[in-house]
């Protein structure tokens, strides 16, 4: 391209009265622009409209300087010059209109998302209902949104979805959902999720619609949509089991909380065959207090020893098994081996400060008093004859 450009520049210098002068101009123009040299290229072009006014050369170096504004995001500028020129009369309001918009959405399509966003805001403000409003505000919103500024984009992304049935709804639905939940506002993604769920055309986005109205309802602490939302997550093909997992310990809690006792034991059950995870552990524990809620005390003993054969490393869920034993043990008027269990944990837990040993001594304390009260009744009650001598 060097060799090229010298090339015309010698004609440019040799030839400068003639319509070759005028086509080199317009070469070396589109070198530089091809070189990424754009105020260079610019230069050129102008010069051929001042020099070589009313050529054909002219409305090529016209054409080529649109180009190169619109590669800039500088189109406004682009028109500011054609009228300095008088050309501006060329260009009705729809060519404008397509003109601006292709700019702006080009520098979206090169990932340059800040100049892509400050042209797009500009075409939307200048062309409030123009050909291409939606669109743009579309690239406008997911441009935003790859910059992290999410709450600018939501009027923008907003008014794309509040438009039926196009080919942009489904990603901004999802944009959207995102912008609420980062943003936390569980109750608007919420809605937008269950939105997304509607319309989603894969598994994938399905998938993720029904984990986020999920997160959602956690959030809002909404235990009957929690119990819908993780229904629903669990019957989706292919779910990941990380999802399977998160799904079943909401689901369960939720249960627990409505007082669907049996549902939430099964639920938990799904988890409960993993001990080594954290929330494996926990499930266990949920399951045997599930037993202890429904009175059955057997039942609390079986899911204990179960739970401690499984020699899980979470031992704060082993801990809180145990004493949740002893009480089941004293509900059935076993004191002894209520006591011996809750003197078990306070002698062997190992962590001193994570609740559990503090709460086997209450409960052994409580335990203690309530046996001497129960002591003290039945000496009360015993009745004693008097004799005569």
């Amino acid at each position: 391209m060097a060799s090229a450009s010298r090339c015309y520049e010698r004609v440019v210098r040799e030839y400068p009265g003639s319509s070759k002068a005028s086509s080199a101009l317009v070469q070396l123009g589109l070198v530089a622009y091809a070189q990424a040299e754009n105020e260079k290229a610019i230069g050129y072009f102008k010069r051929v409209m001042k020099d070589y006014p009313r050529t054909p050369q002219a409305e090529e170096a016209l054409l080529a300087l649109e180009r190169v504004y619109q590669s800039e995001g500088r189109i406004k500028d682009f028109f500011s010059y054609a009228e300095s020129l008088g050309l501006a009369q060329q260009y009705s309001r729809a060519e404008r209109d397509s003109i601006v918009y292709t700019g702006a959405v080009e520098l979206y399509f090169r990932g340059l998302f800040p100049r892509a966003a400050k042209a797009l805001r500009e075409y939307v403000d200048e062309y409030p209902n123009g050909s291409y409003s939606l669109p743009a505000k579309f690239y406008l919103g997911e441009a935003l949104c790859a910059q992290g500024d999410s709450l600018a984009a939501l009027p923008y992304l907003r008014d794309v979805v509040g438009v039926q049935a196009h080919r942009w709804r489904e990603r901004a639905l999802e944009l959207l959902g995102e912008a609420y939940e980062s943003h936390h506002d569980w109750q608007q993604a919420l809605e937008t999720y269950s939105e997304l769920e509607m319309v989603a055309s894969s598994v994938e986005l399905l998938t993720k619609a029904r984990a986020g109205s999920l997160r959602m309802a956690v959030k809002l602490g909404k235990n009957g949509v929690i119990v819908e939302s993780a229904t629903r997550l669990l019957s989706t093909e292919k779910l990941p089991p990380e999802l399977a997992l998160y799904a079943n310990y909401h689901l369960g809690g939720a249960l627990r909380m409505e007082g669907r006792l049996d549902e939430a034991y099964a639920a938990y059950s799904r988890l409960g065959a993993n001990t080594g995870s954290a929330v494996g552990a926990e499930a266990r524990y949920q399951m045997a207090w599930i037993r202890y809620a429904q009175r059955n005390w057997d039942d609390v003993s079986k899911e204990v020893t179960a739970f401690a054969h499984q020699n899980t490393p979470h031992q704060y869920w082993l801990g809180k098994a145990f004493i949740l034993l002893a009480k089941a043990y004293a509900a059935k008027g076993d004191f002894f081996q209520a006591k011996a269990t809750l003197q078990s944990v306070v002698d062997r837990y190992s962590v001193p400060n994570d609740g559990v040993m503090d709460e086997a001594r209450r409960e052994l304390e409580q335990l203690v008093r309530t046996e001497k009260a129960r002591q003290r009744e039945k000496r009360g009650d015993t009745i004693q004859f008097e004799f005569q001598k």
